[in-house]
């Protein structure tokens, strides 16, 4: 092959990855953070995404939304923490109850981001969950209206 038809070739694949498009859809969100790898990002359109469990943030992720106010992620009417946990053991980290929160930092994770978003639930404990994580970066979010915490975490850097 010729080397300038590899050099356009790889051009056109490099454009290609670098233009997908935006997550809009709730299905899309779980998937694409479920099958996530090291260093990928996630970018979420502009819109309001109702959650029906925790999502679950693995190491390297980023997550990232159209801006504050635009991308919201707040839970679905359906989905109630359970309040009766609270408060909780704070010197026994093993029995919180971590199910009320919109996003948990997978235990030990590290190189996690989440910015530009809105993140509310009114009837869940709070925003964001993280356990021993390192490099964990978290900016131009608007958090807001929460039972407990908006953003608990537990020996981390």
């Amino acid at each position: 092959m010729h080397p300038a038809i590899i050099s356009t070739t790889f051009l056109l694949s490099t454009a290609a990855l670098s233009l997908a498009a935006p997550v809009r859809t709730i299905t899309e969100l779980a998937t694409a953070v479920k099958t996530a790898q090291p260093g990928t990002t996630v970018e979420l359109a502009a819109g309001t995404f109702r959650l029906t469990q925790p999502l679950d943030l693995p190491t390297g992720l980023t997550l990232t939304g159209a801006g504050i106010g635009k991308t919201i992620i707040t839970h679905a009417d359906s989905w109630r923490a359970n309040h009766a946990t609270l408060p909780d053991p704070e010197t026994n980290h093993e029995k919180f109850d971590r199910s009320g929160y919109l996003l948990r930092c997978q235990n030990d994770a590290g190189n996690i981001a989440i910015s530009q978003l809105t993140l509310t639930g009114p009837a869940l404990h709070g925003a964001i969950f993280g356990m021993a994580n390192h490099d964990l970066h978290l900016h131009h979010l608007h958090i807001e209206n929460f039972h407990f915490s908006g953003i608990r975490t537990y020996a981390i850097n």
